[in-house]
């Protein structure tokens, strides 16, 4: 049996590598698809859908490299209604950084808030100084690319009502919750990276604890003018 895997959004889950054995909790959560990120990473168990990534918990470790397949590879879990484990050996460092990942990049939050929010959830997350600087630097590259890049004039931006999978609650202050609507519908990835464009202001698709910098979620423009989306 496991230590306890710990929910962090609605289908987003952080355990250490028992948990990911443990057969029981899996099922109960509605686990079918299982993150590993560690020296020896590998499929453990049938029937479940599996991304495998080998990684050292040092600060030298380049795992930024594996950050697009990870959000993609939790995102898709995600908008099938199904349960994602992300799990390392602890479930402290490895596969903490790259649930910080995901969550920067379908929300408005920088890395810190993004590490806020996931020790919400399972308060002995903690990324060793190498992946805090990684994160760092991620959040560096979102916010250059989304002042880099210009809407295309025919684009458009989303309109219509938004349909959130599920709301989070972001502590803000002893006694208070902010809620946070977490399930971006659309987050494309392109050949070259990220896609991400900046929200008219005013827009009310997520709410931070205090302004940022960038923006995460990417809305595009579906084919005849539709615009499709969701809260995250």
């Amino acid at each position: 049996m496991g230590n306890g895997m710990n929910k962090i959004l609605p289908g987003l889950y952080i355990g250490n590598f028992k948990d990911a054995r443990d057969a029981e909790q899996l099922s109960k959560n509605k686990v079918t698809h299982i993150l590993s990120v560690h020296d020896s990473a590998r499929p453990m168990l049938e029937g479940v859908k599996y991304l495998c990534i080998p990684a050292a918990d040092s600060p030298s470790q380049n795992l930024t490299r594996h950050f697009k397949e990870s959000i993609k590879f939790i995102h898709e879990c995600r908008l099938q209604g199904e349960g994602c484990l992300v799990h390392c050996l602890a479930g402290v460092s490895r596969s903490v950084t790259l649930v910080v990942a995901y969550i920067m990049t379908v929300t408005d939050f920088g890395w810190e808030d993004a590490l806020h929010t996931v020790r919400a959830g399972r308060s002995c997350a903690n990324p060793n100084l190498g992946f805090q600087r990684q994160l760092q630097e991620f959040e560096e590259l979102q916010v250059h690319q989304v002042t880099a890049r210009h809407l295309h004039p025919q684009a458009g931006w989303l309109t219509g009502s938004l349909q959130p999978l599920a709301a989070v609650h972001l502590p803000q202050a002893p006694g208070e919750l902010l809620p946070l609507c977490l399930g971006v519908k659309c987050c494309h990835l392109d050949e070259a990276g990220f896609h991400i464009l900046r929200p008219k202001p005013g827009r009310s698709h997520c709410v931070a604890r205090r302004p940022l910098a960038g923006v995460r979620a990417d809305w595009v423009r579906a084919p005849g003018g539709q615009g499709e989306g969701a809260g995250v």
